[in-house]
């Protein structure tokens, strides 16, 4: 027979009914004696495990009653040692509770860090990173110098076009329902991209700038018609400005256009 009162043991498993998961998803183990009055495992993955076991305390203490007497005193009380594993923070972690009323609530928050742990595991799906590899290894091809540095009609084309793929993004802000915050973090990055032109080698300055847009361009991967035409006009930008560098003559607004 288990050490805890089958009504105390309903209490424990209306906080798992309750969680993400239910009771079902756990093993119960309710040892007759000894100091571990229950352990949970997570039946799908057993290393998630939480476990309740009592402990004596003992403490010494220095009372100094009149006449200033020094005297040592010793007090001992059951403690509550819980372990459980994932915690909040670690792989591992232990705690003390004050009453064994504070278990539910206690499973309740191992539940969710049951949760998050799942979720922190499962494989992330990158829309961009084919994008990516292929950006890098263009980059790594294209470049005929790429310790060499931009010249003020390289940059003044780059500086050209940045204005205007803004530009463009400006006028569709509203039918791509880009909020005004998110707009100014997409101007600021394309001021950077400007700025660092003439301070980065050509080869820093394509893997920064391709990076950072390959980035932005995350925001705008949504099934609508708008975000897929400044999805298509920035990769556009970069496969034309980065990539392939062309770069050779100083172009007019309008030629630029046409190649964001």
């Amino acid at each position: 027979m288990s050490q805890l009162k089958t009504s105390f043991i309903q209490s424990i498993t209306q906080a798992l009914d309750e969680s993400v998961f239910t009771k079902q998803d756990f093993i119960m183990t309710l040892p007759k004696t000894g100091k571990a009055l229950i352990r949970l495992t997570f039946a799908h993955k057993p290393e998630y495990i939480l476990e309740c076991s009592e402990s004596m305390i003992e403490e010494t203490f220095t009372a100094t009653p009149p006449p200033f007497l020094m005297t040592s005193n010793e007090r001992k009380y059951h403690g509550l040692d819980i372990e459980f594993a994932p915690g909040e923070y670690k792989l591992r972690e232990h705690l003390m509770l004050s009453e064994l009323g504070d278990l539910p609530r206690t499973i309740s928050r191992w539940c969710n860090y049951i949760k998050e742990d799942l979720y922190a595991l499962a494989p992330k799906v990158d829309p961009l990173q084919e994008l990516r590899i292929k950006f890098e290894e263009d980059i790594v091809g294209a470049l005929d110098d790429p310790e060499g540095f931009f010249t003020p009609a390289e940059i003044e084309v780059i500086t050209e076009r940045i204005n205007v793929l803004v530009q463009t993004i400006e006028e569709q802000q509203e039918d791509a329902s880009i909020s005004k915050q998110h707009m100014a973090e997409i101007k600021a990055s394309f001021e950077e991209c400007k700025k660092s032109a003439s301070a980065y080698s050509k080869g820093m300055w394509s893997r920064v700038t391709s990076n950072r847009l390959i980035q932005m361009l995350g925001q705008f991967i949504k099934p609508t018609k708008e975000r897929k035409i400044l999805l298509d006009q920035t990769i556009r930008f970069i496969d034309e400005t980065v990539v392939h560098e062309t770069l050779p003559h100083k172009v007019s607004k309008q030629s630029a256009l046409t190649k964001v």
